[in-house]
Protein backbone atom coordinates (compact mmCIF):
# COMPACT_ATOMS: atom_id res chain seq x y z
CA UNK A 1 0.00 0.00 0.00
CA UNK A 2 1.36 4.04 -1.16
CA UNK A 3 1.75 6.33 1.90
CA UNK A 4 2.21 10.25 1.03
CA UNK A 5 5.19 11.64 3.58
CA UNK A 6 4.16 14.73 5.09
CA UNK A 7 6.89 16.79 2.94
CA UNK A 8 5.10 15.52 -0.22
CA UNK A 9 1.50 16.32 1.36
CA UNK A 10 3.15 20.04 1.47
CA UNK A 11 4.05 19.62 -2.01
CA UNK A 12 1.17 18.71 -3.47
CA UNK A 13 -0.86 21.61 -1.71
CA UNK A 14 1.27 24.10 -3.21
CA UNK A 15 1.11 23.07 -6.54
CA UNK A 16 -2.69 23.05 -6.34
CA UNK A 17 -2.68 26.42 -4.86
CA UNK A 18 -0.11 27.08 -7.88
CA UNK A 19 -2.20 25.87 -10.33
CA UNK A 20 -5.64 27.44 -9.23
CA UNK A 21 -3.77 30.65 -9.32
CA UNK A 22 -2.36 30.65 -12.46
CA UNK A 23 -5.25 28.70 -14.56
CA UNK A 24 -7.22 31.66 -12.52
CA UNK A 25 -5.14 34.79 -14.15
CA UNK A 26 -4.51 32.71 -17.43
CA UNK A 27 -8.80 32.91 -17.71
CA UNK A 28 -8.59 36.68 -16.36
CA UNK A 29 -5.55 38.42 -18.04
CA UNK A 30 -2.71 36.38 -19.23
CA UNK A 31 -0.23 38.81 -19.51
CA UNK A 32 -0.19 38.90 -15.40
CA UNK A 33 1.53 35.57 -15.74
CA UNK A 34 4.89 36.97 -17.01
CA UNK A 35 6.79 36.89 -13.14
CA UNK A 36 5.67 33.39 -12.84
CA UNK A 37 8.44 32.24 -15.72
CA UNK A 38 11.79 32.81 -15.60
CA UNK A 39 14.70 32.66 -19.05
CA UNK A 40 14.69 28.89 -17.71
CA UNK A 41 11.12 27.89 -18.35
CA UNK A 42 10.12 25.46 -20.91
CA UNK A 43 6.53 25.31 -22.17
CA UNK A 44 5.45 22.24 -23.99
CA UNK A 45 2.86 22.90 -26.47
CA UNK A 46 1.15 20.83 -28.85
CA UNK A 47 4.43 19.51 -29.79
CA UNK A 48 6.22 22.67 -29.39
CA UNK A 49 8.84 23.48 -26.94
CA UNK A 50 9.13 27.26 -26.29
CA UNK A 51 11.72 28.56 -23.95
CA UNK A 52 12.03 31.70 -21.78
CA UNK A 53 9.61 34.16 -20.24
CA UNK A 54 8.63 36.20 -23.02
CA UNK A 55 8.01 33.96 -25.76
CA UNK A 56 6.16 31.82 -23.12
CA UNK A 57 4.05 34.89 -22.50
CA UNK A 58 3.94 35.45 -26.23
CA UNK A 59 1.99 32.03 -26.82
CA UNK A 60 -0.27 32.06 -24.46
CA UNK A 61 -1.64 35.57 -25.08
CA UNK A 62 -1.84 34.19 -28.94
CA UNK A 63 -3.98 31.29 -27.65
CA UNK A 64 -7.63 32.06 -27.97
CA UNK A 65 -9.81 33.00 -24.84
CA UNK A 66 -11.24 29.94 -22.55
CA UNK A 67 -12.60 29.24 -19.23
CA UNK A 68 -10.21 26.12 -17.19
CA UNK A 69 -11.44 23.69 -15.14
CA UNK A 70 -8.47 21.14 -13.47
CA UNK A 71 -9.63 17.45 -13.60
CA UNK A 72 -6.54 15.79 -12.35
CA UNK A 73 -3.42 17.09 -12.07
CA UNK A 74 0.88 15.09 -10.86
CA UNK A 75 3.72 16.77 -9.46
CA UNK A 76 6.79 15.92 -9.06
CA UNK A 77 10.18 17.71 -7.48
CA UNK A 78 12.69 18.60 -9.32
CA UNK A 79 16.22 18.22 -8.97
CA UNK A 80 16.59 22.38 -8.50
CA UNK A 81 16.07 23.91 -5.00
CA UNK A 82 12.65 25.13 -4.54
CA UNK A 83 11.44 23.50 -7.95
CA UNK A 84 8.15 21.40 -8.93
CA UNK A 85 6.79 20.15 -12.19
CA UNK A 86 3.71 20.30 -12.84
CA UNK A 87 1.51 18.03 -15.08
CA UNK A 88 -2.32 19.06 -15.65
Amino acid sequence: MWSIKSEDKDLIEKAKQFMEKYYRTFDANRADLVNLFREESVLAFEGQQIKGKEAILAKLTSIPECHNEIANFNCLRHRTLGSMLVWV
